[in-house]
């Protein structure tokens, strides 16, 4: 969208955080598959592609076996003023 009162810009982001707002807080759980759409694979270079602009939000989780690396990233993520996405990788190795 190019209409300007359609964005929040980067100052009003930070106004609303600076009110206490809770912005955007984003979970994915990367198994490598497009399951809602049948389950055909996505290539990895295709997420990292879309996220690219949001690198400064991203948080990582590696091994979601290990829940002591859950709990931290996802307790940043909660605490954190601003947005955040994290991905949890699924993918088989």
């Amino acid at each position: 969208m190019t209409d300007s009162n359609s964005r929040i810009g980067k100052e009003t982001a930070l106004d609303l955080a600076s009110m206490g707002a809770t912005l955007v807080k984003v979970l994915i759980f990367n198994n490598g598959r497009a399951e809602a759409i049948g389950g055909q694979p996505v290539p990895d270079h295709v997420l990292e592609c879309i996220l690219r602009g949001y690198e400064p939000h991203l948080r990582g989780i590696k091994n979601p076996q290990d829940m002591r690396e859950v709990e931290f990233v996802l307790t940043e993520a909660n605490q954190a003023r601003g947005m955040r996405i994290v991905i949890a990788d699924y993918r088989k190795r």
